[in-house]
């Protein structure tokens, strides 16, 4: 098993999938040998036809042209081979993803073809995203989308046009379903390259299994190892990994005052409509009260005018109660009221 420098020494290890060492890592022309077999596994697993050669390959804003933590919009690394343009992407921003790729798709075609090709010579375009953020498919057990142009005949077949190509593979499914290096991942040469990038890396044995399995991969361990050592990668990775924690910080005290704007306008609301339910109580019960009050009163003053005017004939008219009641046509449920009000 061939052995990995960059263990013995004390530097800090750097998220290959970090822009800066990304960029390092594939983006330069002594990067080809490495490029080429990342890209390869990708296109294979995409049932894509692989490439031979790489003509050239660029990055915008590495550390070779001196610019490091640049943010500005652009192609992290972009690969011609023969009629082919690929852009291979390292994204750790879930936003607008779809919107990203083809914006990267559209600015390698119009940027890398001359104005008079031939519509019919327009190179095919792939965009290779490695999407190390919350996945785009999070129902879907793959971690490989492809996307495509088709035609629709109006029936059901369809024709795939090859002339742009979105390849999405979402790492965060990787890193969750691949804790540690399994028979699996050592079977399948993107698994691998995925594992490496994402966990394995940090892990001296499991690297130098997966290199010693996949000889077109050594080439990793040595330039990522002199990487390591440069002085301005490791303080854009320092500055990048305190900006994470102020994000993250930032993040839980917007959280908080979100919460806390909840609460308030909970607890405004609850009382507001606390006050007025118990208003509307109030009202409601104080109508009634004085509905029933009213009631009670007017039905006292009947009860009273009855029975003075029974107590009237009784005296007049020398007749026994019941008699009076009924010349007076006072209805049978009022009777004993009577009564009992000329008992009194």
């Amino acid at each position: 098993m061939k052995s990995i420098s960059y263990f013995n020494t004390e530097n800090t290890l750097i998220e290959p999938l970090f822009n800066d060492m990304f960029l390092r890592l594939f983006g330069t022309k002594d990067s080809k040998n490495l490029t080429r077999s990342l890209v390869n596994s990708v296109l294979k697993a995409a049932s894509l036809d692989e490439i031979s050669e790489i003509d050239s390959i660029s990055a915008e804003h590495t550390l070779v042209g001196g610019a490091i933590g640049c943010k500005s919009p652009r192609c992290d690394v972009l690969i011609t081979s023969e009629n082919r343009l690929l852009d291979l992407e390292a994204q750790c921003y879930p936003c607008a993803i779809d919107e990203r790729s083809l914006f990267y798709a559209a600015k390698a075609l119009v940027t890398n073809t001359p104005s008079h090709t031939a519509y019919s010579e327009i190179p095919q375009v792939i965009v290779i995203t490695l999407l190390d953020a919350r996945p785009r498919f999070p129902e879907d057990p793959d971690y490989l989308h492809v996307c495509r142009m088709q035609w629709n005949d109006g029936r059901e077949t369809t024709k795939a046009v090859d002339k742009q190509i979105f390849i999405l593979l979402e790492l965060s499914k990787i890193r969750k379903r691949y804790t540690s290096l399994e028979k699996e991942v050592l079977n399948n040469d993107l698994l691998s390259w995925l594992y490496l990038l994402t966990n394995g890396f940090k892990e001296q044995q499991e690297a130098e299994t997966i290199m010693d399995a996949f000889p077109t991969i050594q080439e990793f361990a040595e330039k990522y190892g002199i990487a390591l050592n440069d002085p301005k990668l490791k303080q854009a990775y320092e500055e990048f990994e305190e900006a994470e924690r102020e994000y993250a910080q930032r993040q839980i005290y917007l959280k908080q005052i979100e919460e806390e704007a909840k609460k308030k306008a909970w607890d405004e609301a609850w009382d507001e409509a606390w006050d007025k339910s118990w208003a509307e109580a109030w009202d409601k019960s104080w109508a009634e009260a004085w509905d029933k009050s009213w009631a009670e009163a007017a039905n006292k003053t009947q009860i009273d005018t009855l029975a003075k005017s029974v107590k009237a004939l009784m005296t007049n008219m020398k007749i026994d109660a019941e008699t009076a009641m009924g010349a007076l046509s006072i209805s049978d449920d009022l009777k004993p009221v009577v009564l009992k009000e000329i008992s009194e």
